[in-house]
């Protein structure tokens, strides 16, 4: 029988990253809409797979962000909303009840970046990656009436 070697102390270290999250969304969406971040875990999000509790900061020109401090190496599920489930991102592969899923990776920084800005929705990536395509609810992209139309026009 050996003797007892010196004992070692460890201290687990915690690794955070100041988390974004970055969403383009459609050009139709409009102007005085909210964009919200909706997920599963309540820790995260404020709230559990709520629409309408956790809004982003619109940085303007179609792009939004919402920052937070997520442990490296989480996994999250989560998907864009305006504010209730009937305005909310549907499109390719996230509809109905498909998520977007994301695995959290720290920079050296320290930081991290969930980037959903890409608009190569032809390509080979998976959709949970590009910006939004489309919403559930339909929006008016116009209100101009076509060359070929006829008809009486109400001025207001």
């Amino acid at each position: 029988m050996s003797t007892p070697s010196d004992p070692i102390e460890l201290t687990a270290e915690v690794t955070t990253a100041l988390t974004t999250f970055r969403v383009r969304v459609p050009e139709e969406t409009p102007p005085d809409d909210v964009v919200y971040i909706a997920g599963d875990n309540a820790d995260v999000f404020g709230a559990a797979w709520d629409p309408a509790y956790t809004p982003m900061t619109n940085m303007g020109d179609g792009i939004w962000e919402w920052q937070v401090e997520l442990l490296d190496g989480q996994v999250l599920q989560y998907k864009y909303a305006r504010g209730s489930w009937d305005r909310v991102e549907q499109w390719g592969t996230i509809s109905g009840m498909a998520n977007r899923r994301v695995q959290i990776l720290r920079l050296e920084d320290g930081t991290a970046l969930v980037d959903n800005t890409s608009t190569e929705w032809a390509s080979d990536a998976a959709d949970e990656t590009l910006a939004i395509q489309a919403w559930r609810d339909p929006l008016v992209a116009s209100t101009v009436p076509a060359a070929d139309s006829t008809g009486a026009v109400d001025a207001v």
